[in-house]
C-alpha cells in the first residue's frame, strides 16, 4: 500500500473487515471481523472468521487514520475520545434507519429487512477495495454431496465408444468457481486457478476388475516391466489418466450458479412500492420486503410456485477412452508375440500368456451393466486452508446404476 501523509500523532493502518450485508444478520455478533492486514510485498493475508451458512458477506480493505499519540493531557484525551466517537458514530451511520419491523395487515405479515451499504465508511476511514460472496448452505463438500440424489442415466454409443450422461437431483448448485475455476492477470501475465471441484471414476466396478484392468492396463504395465516393450498409450493420457479415472466432468449442459448479482448485495435504489406484489422496495431506504401469508390453520404457505431441485449434469466418459487403450494394447501385444512367441514360447512368462491371447483374439468388451461410482474431489486454492479440516482429495462418492 502507498503510505499517505497524516497529521501528527496519527497513523494510517490497514484493515480487512468482513460482515454480513443483511442488517438483521449483522446484529448477530457471529460471522463479523475486523483485523489488521499483514502486508508482505505484494501479498496480503488475513484470517477469516467462522461464517454463517447461506449468507451474503462483504469483504473490504480499509485505510484507517488512527490516533497514536499519548493520552496524558486532558486535550489529548479529548482528541482520542473524539476520534473514537467519529469511528463509532460513523459506523452507526452506515447502518442507521435499517431497523427491522413487522406489522400485520389483512392477515399478511410483511417483514422488512435492511441491507448495509458496504461502500460507506466511517469518518476516519478510506475504502480501498470491496467485494462480496455468498456462503454455501453446507459446511463442506462432503455434506453437500449428501444432498446429491436420484441419479438418472442416459446411455449412448458409437460402436465401442460409450458415453453415460448422469443427471442428479441436488439441493444446491455448484458455482462457476467450482466448475470453471477463474483467471486473473498479474504483472502482465494471465494466471488460471483450476476448478475447485473435480470428479473421478471410482475404479472398482465389475467391468474394471474383470476386463479393463487385467487385459489392458495391468497387461501393458507387465509387458513393460518384463522388458518386452517400451511402447505406451498413443493418446494424450495426462489429463484423463491411464486408466482414465479422470474422464468424468461437468456436462456442458450444466449451468452452474453464477457470481453474485448486484441485487443480492447492494441496497436497493429509491423506488415506489409495487402494487399487488409480494416483494418491493421502500423508497430511499435500501430496504427489501418479503411477504408471508398464513392459512386458516396457521399453515405457512408459499406465494410463489414451488421451486424444483436443481439438476447436476455429469458426463461419465471412461467408455470413450478405454476402447482407444484396448486397441493400442492389442497392437503392442501383436508386436510382442511376433518377437517372443506365445503359448509354446519359453520367453513369454506363463502369467502373461492368457491376458495376451485375450486381448489378441477376443473382441472388445463394452461396459457391464452394474454400479459405478463417481468421486467428488476438492482442490484447495493456493494458500487457502482446507474447509473440510482434513487433507485434500476425495470428499465423497456417489453411485449410479447403468
Amino acid at each position: 500500500f502507498n503510505q499517505e501523509q497524516t497529521s501528527e500523532n496519527y497513523e494510517w493502518k490497514y484493515y480487512a473487515e468482513i460482515f454480513p450485508v443483511e442488517r438483521s444478520v449483522f446484529e448477530d455478533t457471529e460471522g463479523r471481523m475486523k483485523e489488521e492486514l499483514n502486508v508482505s510485498g505484494s501479498n496480503i493475508t488475513f484470517n477469516i472468521p467462522t461464517l454463517l451458512n447461506n449468507t451474503v458477506y462483504a469483504v473490504r480493505f480499509l485505510a484507517v487514520n488512527e490516533y497514536t499519540g499519548s493520552t496524558n493531557t486532558i486535550l489529548e484525551q479529548l482528541s482520542s475520545q473524539a476520534n473514537q466517537q467519529l469511528l463509532t458514530t460513523g459506523g452507526d451511520r452506515v447502518i442507521q434507519s435499517l431497523q427491522t419491523t413487522r406489522y400485520l395487515l389483512n392477515n399478511v405479515v410483511q417483514v422488512k429487512s435492511g441491507r448495509i451499504n458496504a461502500t460507506q465508511v466511517r469518518a476516519n476511514e478510506k475504502l480501498l477495495y470491496v467485494w462480496y460472496f455468498k456462503t454455501s448452505q453446507y459446511n463442506n463438500l462432503r455434506d453437500k454431496a449428501v444432498g446429491i440424489t436420484s441419479p438418472d442415466v442416459d446411455y449412448s454409443n458409437l460402436g465401442d465408444f460409450e458415453l453415460l450422461k448422469i443427471s442428479y437431483q441436488t439441493q444446491e448448485h455448484f458455482d462457476v468457481f467450482d466448475v470453471d475455476g477463474f483467471r486473473y492477470e498479474r504483472y502482465g501475465r494471465v494466471f488460471r486457478v483450476p476448478p475447485l471441484v473435480n470428479m473421478s471414476a471410482k475404479w472398482d466396478a465389475r467391468w474394471h476388475r474383470n476386463f479393463t484392468d487385467p487385459y489392458i492396463y495391468d497387461l501393458l504395465e507387465n509387458l513393460r516391466r518384463e522388458g518386452m516393450t517400451r511402447s505406451y498409450y498413443s493418446r494424450n493420457y495426462r489429463k484423463t489418466g491411464a486408466p482414465p479415472v479422470y474422464a468424468v466432468d461437468f456436462s456442458r449442459a450444466y449451468r452452474p450458479r453464477q457470481a453474485l448479482r448486484e441485487s443480492e448485495y447492494i441496497p436497493l435504489p429509491p423506488s415506489s412500492s409495487s402494487s399487488g406484489s409480494g416483494t418491493g422496495g421502500i423508497a430511499g431506504m435500501g430496504i427489501t420486503t418479503s411477504t408471508i401469508s398464513f392459512g386458516s390453520g396457521m399453515f405457512m404457505s408459499s406465494i410463489s410456485a414451488p421451486v424444483l431441485a436443481p439438476q447436476l449434469k455429469i458426463n461419465y466418459e471412461p467408455g470413450i477412452f478405454v476402447p482407444l487403450d484396448f486397441y493400442r494394447v492389442r497392437s503392442i501385444a501383436g508386436r510382442v508375440v511376433a518377437i517372443y512367441g506365445l503359448w509354446g514360447s519359453e520367453f513369454m512368462p506363463n502369467y502373461l500368456k492368457y491376458p495376451v491371447s485375450r486381448v489378441l483374439y477376443y473382441p472388445y468388451q463394452r461396459m457391464y451393466n452394474g454400479q459405478y461410482g463417481i468421486n467428488f474431489n476438492f482442490n484447495n486454492p493456493p494458500s487457502c486452508a482446507d474447509p473440510d479440516d482434513f487433507s485434500g482429495g476425495i470428499k465423497a462418492t456417489k453411485y449410479f446404476t447403468y
